[in-house]
């Protein structure tokens, strides 16, 4: 459902208590909230029966007759009213209040706190239960989809009450796609390490000139490194960099990334210049790695390309970025100037 689709940057969230997995999903359902709060809040015609001194929508003929018979000071009406105080509202009011009493993190109960009141004045937040049955999203509906998924979970309090209870019961599984939040962390990273330079970071950078049907000489395939580095003016000098989620400082680089990357290092190559062609890979690593270095060479050994797999430590980086110290990665700053 994408409920988790956002890296807009990094942050430090409190681990204490409970840990910060619930920090975590405090600070999407707010942020989904106030998203939603900027968009206008959903509203909907909402039945009433009320007691009014003149008729508005439908006259009550057998109510009227029994509260008040032979009176005409007082009216039961039946009326559509166009109200905010609507289940999908009244959800995450439940679920927000929820999240900034548990949030451990100061920011996120702040934040939190501000979605709540925004939701809980235009709902009524003890109309809703975790057993309130679930809704029917639609194109009208559809932004609150994810965050009432969090809600739902902080209003059941993220736990299973007792496992052994006879009938069904239900729980929640919470995933990241790792891959994806890695190559965002390592995007972000390099166009902070080349702000400021001739360097051009491209993300997804897609070219459908390398790979060709050799009968009609047209495009067959697209190639997508995860990033292309290209010294400017002019693409002179363009190095393809790939992030891996995968612990390489333990085990050897998998052959599929090790053929992968070669391609890229020689569909890159400048054909002008006597270095070897060159690629990297980014990868978590620990403090005092170093890495691999591959060479693949030509039968006539007139032509070489080599990789290079570089190693980021992601907590000291987080540190560094987090004091707003400006970090480096040397292999790749060294790579380009030359």
């Amino acid at each position: 459902m994408g409920a988790l689709a956002r890296l807009d940057s990094a942050r430090t969230l409190a681990a204490e208590r409970d840990g910060s997995l619930v920090d975590l999903l405090a600070l999407l359902l707010a942020e989904a909230s106030l998203s939603i709060a900027k968009r206008g809040v959903l509203s909907d015609y909402v039945t009433r029966e009320e007691s009014l001194s003149r008729v508005r929508g439908r006259l009550l003929a057998f109510e009227q007759a029994t509260k008040h018979f032979g009176q005409v000071e007082t009216l039961e009406c039946r009326f559509d009213e166009l109200e905010t105080d609507i289940v999908e509202n009244q959800l995450l009011a439940a679920g927000l209040g929820v999240a900034k009493r548990v949030a451990t993190d100061e920011q996120v109960r702040r934040l939190a706190g501000r979605a709540h009141a925004i939701f809980g004045e235009v709902a009524d937040a003890g109309a809703v239960t975790h057993e309130t049955p679930e809704l029917e999203y639609t194109r009208r509906n559809e932004p609150y989809e994810a965050p009432h998924v969090i809600a739902r979970m902080f209003l059941r309090n993220l736990s299973v009450n007792n496992l052994y209870a006879p009938g069904a019961g239900e729980s929640f599984a919470f995933l990241i796609d790792m891959n994806r939040l890695f190559e965002d962390f390592v995007t972000r990273l390099l166009v902070g390490v080349f702000a400021g330079t001739e360097v051009r970071v491209s993300p997804q950078a897609r070219d459908r000139t390398l790979i060709l049907d050799a009968r009609t000489g047209r495009p067959y395939a697209a190639v997508i490194p995860d990033l292309l580095l290209e010294r400017m003016p002019g693409p002179s000098l363009r190095i393809p960099v790939d992030a891996k989620y995968k612990l390489y400082d333990e085990k050897k680089i998998d052959q599929a990334d090790i053929y992968q990357t070669f391609f890229y290092a020689w569909a890159y190559a400048n054909q002008e210049s006597s270095a070897d062609a060159l690629a990297f890979i980014l990868y978590p690593g620990t403090q005092g790695s170093v890495g691999d270095h591959l060479m693949a060479r030509a039968a006539d050994r007139t032509r070489a390309a080599s990789i290079r797999s570089v190693p980021l430590d992601v907590p000291a980086l987080l540190a560094a970025l987090d004091v707003r110290t400006k970090v480096s990665i040397p292999e790749l700053t060294d790579a380009v100037s030359h």
